[in-house]
């Protein structure tokens, strides 16, 4: 795909990719069609809800019960008409949960509300955490390469700078990759050297309630610019190796991949591992 991608790079593009390039070119090259995942609307009303509190109170006071519970509900009910518009049959919409348990509007009404509450209380627990900015855009160059993404929260503290990423997931992510190119897209856009930002990074965990800061300094801006260089290398020379593991059984590309599913109907036409 010598023409990918038409617009700037993003970390989700580069994570996607990373994570497994398979699942990458059957969801954005091939575009295979698959319904919604319920821990996507999920995960989305998260930070659309929590996006809403800190807009209206950057400096946190106490809600009610009730309150917050009007705050998630109307994110959540928002996200799913939205859903709807793109995928009509909702009974279709996915459910997939870790050990084949399902997890569908019932179970992410109850799992967003407590994700919700968990970072309101955080906020209000930590008042020494000056809110500087929310889902702040950021686009840039970097050797030639134009990247772009949104970070979800920025704080002062009296120890520096922070970079915050929500996360409604069970785990931390590996590494800190996403962080540091958030801290890279910050400076650049706000033409700081590299480094003068003094951002670290950590990644707020709603289902613990808790911030975990995660090192980020290895990730120079020049170690940053080689992972973008090689991630376009690999898309622009066609390299989609399918990462098959424990993930795929929540994959909703499974059905199009051939590594998983076999030569079905669906990965005879979308996956490139299959064409003469």
């Amino acid at each position: 795909m010598a023409d990918y991608p038409k617009g700037p790079v993003s970390h989700s593009q580069v994570s996607g990719y990373l994570r497994c390039s398979k699942q990458f070119e059957l969801e954005r090259i091939s575009q295979y069609p698959a319904p919604p995942a319920w821990y996507f609307i999920g995960g989305t009303a998260v930070h659309n809800a929590t996006e809403a509190m800190d807009r209206i109170d950057p400096i946190p006071i106490a809600y009610s019960p009730e309150e917050i519970a009007k705050f998630w509900s109307d994110a959540y009910e928002a996200e799913i008409e939205a859903q709807f518009l793109t995928w009509p049959a909702d009974e279709e919409w996915l459910k997939f949960g870790r050990k084949g348990s399902e997890q569908g509007h019932a179970y992410w009404f109850d799992r967003g509300l407590e994700a919700v509450n968990a970072y309101w209380a955080w906020r209000l627990a930590h008042p020494e955490f000056l809110l500087e900015s929310i889902e702040e855009r950021f686009d840039v160059v970097i050797d030639g390469i134009q990247f772009t993404g949104r970070i979800d929260r920025v704080f002062q503290t009296p120890k520096g700078r922070i970079i915050v990423d929500l996360k409604t997931g069970t785990r931390r992510p590996e590494s800190g990759l996403q962080l540091a190119l958030y801290r890279m897209g910050y400076e650049l856009s706000h033409g700081l050297p590299e480094g003068h930002s003094g951002a670290s990074g950590g990644w707020f965990m709603t289902k613990d309630g808790e911030l975990h800061f995660e090192p980020i300094a290895p990730f120079t801006n020049r170690v940053l610019s080689g992972i973008l260089k090689a991630y376009l290398a690999g898309v622009r020379q066609d390299v989609f190796l399918p990462n098959v593991g424990p993930a795929c059984f929540s994959c909703a590309m499974k059905q199009a991949c051939a590594a998983v599913s076999g030569p079905t109907p669906e990965a005879l036409r979308y996956d490139s591992l299959l064409r003469s």
